[in-house]
This record gives C-alpha cells, structure tokens and sequence, in this order.
C-alpha cells in the first residue's frame, strides 16, 4: 500500500476523495446529456472497474483512489450532476444502496463506523461515497483535503469486493 497527499490548495474537495479528473470530465451544458462521461461508461460496462454491486438502476463500485480499503461509490445509471435531480424513486433507490452497502461493509470488514458523503464536482455525475472506517485510520471525523489516499494492490481490491458481497 502507498500513500498519497492530494493538494487541498489548489484541488477541489471531491479529487481529496479520490475522484479522477482531467480534461475529458470537463463541466456540461445539458445534465442529461453527458457523451464522455467516465461513470456513464462504467455504468455500461465500457470501462473496467472493481464492481460490488449492480442492478438496473445501480452500480457500487470501489473508487479507485482508497481513503480506506472498502472506500466505494454507489452510482446511478441514470445521468444526472446532482442527487436533488433524480425522480423521487430514484433518489430512494440510490439512498436504500448506499445503506445496503454500509451494512454490508459493517458486518464484513469489521469496521468502526461508515461514512457517506454526496457528489457530484469532480464527476460530474451523482456518486455517494462509501467510506468504511476505523478510529485509527488516520482521517479524522470527516475527510477533507490534505487527505491521504492510498493505493492497495489489485488482489486486495478484489479481496474486499469478495467480503462485501458475501454480506448482501
């Protein structure tokens, strides 16, 4: 595992949370009409990922960049920057996951508590992040920038999606 330090100076809160960011994700005039999305291309399964979870409306995937192992993101497949966007359902739907998940990270990675946390800056796609987390792990009460983010190895990654899984 290694660490990094995201910049909290010049960074925008949600890159501290790991969110990629370059020029292709650049903001977008019409919310419901994204072509170059990232999170719409995981969605449908154009671009790979560390998936835990899927249905019609749903996908959980773990972020790439790891404040803690387990860190995920429920997802929905419906285009839309921000969550207050989605139909009444919809919103439900993406709410009832992420508690889905956190349970299912409680029971599983044994963790102390779990933290979620809405976005939709760096992406600009609807995301709630799942954080799993630990009284040591180093972030304080909520992550903020300045945080550091780690980079576990690829056969831990699919350890954890494996554990989360089994609790669902």
């Amino acid at each position: 595992m290694t660490e990094k330090t995201v910049d909290g100076g010049s960074k925008k809160f949600s890159q501290s949370l790991g969110i990629v960011s370059n020029t292709s994700l650049q903001p977008h005039h019409n919310d419901d009409i994204m072509t170059d999305c990232i999170f719409c291309k995981i969605a449908k399964g154009e671009v790979p990922c560390h998936k835990i979870y899927e249905d019609n409306e749903v996908i959980v995937i773990l972020d790439r960049s790891q404040l803690t192992l387990g860190h995920s993101m429920v997802i929905p497949k419906n285009h839309k920057r921000w969550l207050w966007h989605h139909e009444d359902e919809e919103y439900t739907k993406i709410m009832h996951t992420a508690k889905k998940i956190a349970n299912a990270m409680r029971d599983s990675l044994k963790i102390d508590w779990v933290e979620m946390v809405v976005a939709g800056m760096g992406v600009q796609h609807t995301h709630v992040h799942i954080l799993p987390r630990y009284d040591d792990d180093g972030h304080g009460e909520i992550p903020i920038p300045n945080t550091k983010t780690k980079e576990f190895k690829e056969e831990d990654m699919k350890k954890v999606v494996e554990e989360i899984k089994k609790s669902l």
